[in-house]
């Protein structure tokens, strides 16, 4: 599994200089260095312009327009963002603005809104017209509860209140910011006030309680020895089972008794042999509760390598979230071994033996059986893995004591070898992030089974991600692919359309110019500083151009750098305007803000928001438990590593491929920006419920740069696609 975190979001503009600028051409952009003016142009401050089109100098030498303006026809206009048209003065969407509904200057009657540029009487719920504009008085800052209430500058309107900004962790109660985890006026809800004697733990009310005991509600426990939380808060054990050291354990029925917490019988338990702790030296067996030592040429001594240490008290963990992957081979970038029990086998005999070997797991998992043959002298490791009961283990909710069991037996039925381990039982939720042996990112990477793409609610939300989608037919078949959108524009006489992307380095552009009326127009791709020197009158630099061209005419260029670019469609008609229709190639940013700000909005709009409620951490195990992504949907909350989860499991189903970022006490979420690609755009989802789609993707970006140096095993990525191909397989549902 990679653990680089250097690769991520390449954000450096193209370069300044010729060589990176690309091809240096003479464009018409009003600039020239001949003293002597052509035709058309006039000499301002010892440089021929065209005062009809030049914006330092519109209509006369000196006459700058405003950044937001271009100069047509020698007088200064106003210069708006795609998808928006000048009208008297002011940028609109002519598709939603009233006033202007389909073109500048139709307005829609009374109590009517501009839907899709056609004036309509209803909006969808629950938004509603105000002014003539669909609004949703429950988020709209200037319609916030009703038409034509505003909020004030510096607040939001959230739940048709308007609310003062507070930090990520924090929301707006009454007019003060309050954190509902913790503060005992506004725990868990704003106004939810602790009676006396309480204090607010993870929003509930809890006792104050004493060493030795912890809050779990409003009650104060021991979760060494609370069977209804066992462990920790909320980790309930099963019928039957009490709870003895913080872990669930079941009573015994005779013949058996307990040893250790687990269920044994001392008359053939190696590991408790007559009596409990009484281990049978390695290579004998128990019998009639005495350890003998076999009589078989075959020696054979188990290992357990799919557990896991408790680096504190060396007890061994049992991963249940990895149960459905035991018996797995990885391809080379797991170390992890998934398998229960693994036998090396020696024949010291003159002949060959057969032996049988048998591994089992007593209530979770049934016994299976693998017979070998050793020939004489041979050496061999073998591993079984019992039959899992996945739905048993699955209903887990705390951690249970449990047993390992394997044994050895010759082609007659004497015992070889048998040997145990008592192992603790995590419930499914419990990812366990460092372990002894084994690199962080390693351990990190086996957590991509809880990305679960085809859970039926994940297929649910997808449906209704898709819907947010800018592109014509949604996310299509193919993952990244998708229909690139056709503008169209009117240009004025001189004047100039343009269109921004973000273009990775090697990657293709296309413009494809559909239709133009009333004849050609020049076609140019410009980085920021030469378009900006291009509208000034100051250069003439391009990365591409086609000029004088018509319906069906294109541009194409291949980045030698990561940088924006300017696509610019240019009417050198002094008199006449141009319609054109257009239509640019999707860049891989595009795709990818798309679908991640598709996820984003879809959540906000269900009010999921960031939270720590809900789960437990044994921190002295570096145990986590998080939650599946159906009861995130369902409690429309989730902590950053759960929220990140979530993200990768839409993405997954969408065919991209998503990455999880671990930083020292954090997780955050991105996608690459095509297959294998070593570019990755980010969005932080701890955002949810606070802040903009715009804002966490920002966000993300500068977690990035701000943990780049640390060392790969601190801050580093889980690759999803790559662990599938090391054989991850979503847990079962």
């Amino acid at each position: 599994m990679r653990s680089l975190f250097t690769l991520v979001v390449a954000v450096a503009m193209f370069g300044c200089s010729p060589a990176a600028d690309g091809v240096q051409v003479q464009v018409d952009a009003g600039a020239a260095l001949d003293a002597a003016c052509a035709t058309g142009r006039e000499s301002c401050d010892g440089r021929c312009v065209d005062l009809s089109s030049n914006a330092l100098n519109c209509g006369a030498c000196g006459r700058a327009c405003q950044p937001s303006e271009s100069c047509v026809q020698g007088a200064c206009a106003m210069v708006c963002p795609d998808g928006q048209t000048a009208c008297g003065g002011r940028c609109v969407s002519v598709a939603s603005n009233a006033l202007n509904c389909g073109a500048c200057g139709r307005t829609c009657p009374g109590g009517e809104a501009c839907i899709a540029g056609s004036c309509s009487a209803q909006c969808s719920s629950p938004r509603t017209v105000c002014e003539g504009v669909c609004v949703d008085p429950r988020s709209d800052a200037s319609n916030c509860g009703a038409c034509g209430q505003a909020c004030a500058a510096g607040q939001a309107c959230q739940d048709s209140v308007c609310r003062r900004g507070c930090p990520a962790d924090q929301v707006d109660c009454g007019g003060t910011c309050a954190s509902t985890r913790t503060d005992g006026r506004n725990c868990g809800r704003c106004g939810a006030v602790c009676p006396g004697g309480t204090t607010c733990v993870d929003g509930t009310c809890s006792a104050a309680c004493g060493a030795g005991r912890t809050a779990c509600g409003a009650a104060c426990v021991d979760t060494a020895t609370d069977p209804s939380n066992c462990g920790a808060c909320g980790g309930s054990c099963a019928a039957g089972q009490s709870c003895v050291g913080g872990m669930c354990r079941a009573s015994c029925a005779s013949p058996t008794t307990s040893c250790g917490g687990l269920c044994v019988d001392t008359a053939t338990h190696g590991g408790n042999c007559g009596r409990c702790g009484n281990a049978c030296p390695s290579g004998q067996n128990c019998v009639s509760g005495v350890c003998r030592a076999p009589v078989s040429p075959v020696r054979a001594t188990w290992t357990f390598p799919g557990t896991l240490p408790n680096p504190v008290t060396r007890d061994l963990r049992f991963p249940t979230y990895l149960a459905h992957a035991f018996g797995l081979v990885p391809d080379g970038t797991l170390t992890f071994r998934f398998q229960t029990a693994c036998a090396a086998l020696t024949n010291s005999g003159a002949a060959s033996q057969q032996v049988t070997l048998e591994a089992r797991m007593p209530g979770y998992a049934s016994a299976r059986t693998q017979v070998v043959t050793l020939a004489a002298g041979e050496s061999r490791s073998v591993c079984v893995n019992p039959v899992f009961d996945l739905a048993r283990l699955y209903s887990l909710t705390a951690i249970s004591a449990g047993a390992l069991e394997a044994d050895a037996r010759d082609a007659v039925g004497n015992y070889i070898a048998r040997d145990s381990r008592t192992v603790a039982i995590l419930p499914l939720g419990g990812v366990v992030w460092s372990e002894p042996g084994y690199r962080n990112s390693e351990m990190s990477a086996l957590s991509i089974v809880h990305v679960a793409p085809f859970d039926p609610s994940i297929l649910s939300l997808r449906r209704a991600v898709e819907t947010r989608s800018v592109f014509p037919g949604g996310f299509g078949a193919s993952g990244y692919g998708r229909t690139p959108i056709q503008r169209a524009r009117t240009i004025a006489a001189r004047g100039n359309v343009s269109h921004v992307v973000f273009l990775e380095q090697n990657e293709d552009f296309l413009l494809q110019l559909n239709t133009a009326s009333g004849g050609s127009v020049n076609l140019y791709l410009f980085t920021p500083t030469q378009f900006e020197a291009w509208q000034a009158g100051t250069g003439n630099g391009v990365l591409a151009l086609n000029n004088t061209v018509g319906a069906g005419a294109t541009l194409r260029y291949r980045a030698t750098a990561a940088g924006y670019a300017y696509a610019v469609i240019h009417n050198v008609d002094t008199a006449s305007s141009r319609t054109v229709t257009f239509t640019p190639s999707n860049s891989r940013q595009d795709v990818a803000y798309d679908a991640l700000g598709s996820i984003y909005e879809e959540l906000r709009s269900r009010n999921f928001s960031y939270t720590n409620i809900g789960t437990a951490y044994y921190a002295s195990e570096q145990v986590q438990y998080i939650r599946r992504p159906r009861d995130l949907l369902a409690t429309r909350t989730g902590n950053c590593i759960e929220g990140s989860i979530l993200f990768a499991s839409v993405l997954e189903n969408i065919g991209m491929e998503p990455v999880i970022f671990r930083v020292p006490g954090h997780a955050f979420v991105g996608v690459r920006s095509a297959p294998g690609s070593t570019v990755i755009w980010p969005v932080e989802t701890t955002m949810l419920g606070v802040a903009a789609f715009a804002t966490a993707f920002t966000t993300g970006i500068e977690e990035i740069g701000m943990n780049a140096t640390l060392p790969a095993e601190e801050a580093h990525f889980i690759d999803v696609t790559n662990a599938r191909r090391a054989g991850l397989r979503p847990i079962p549902m």
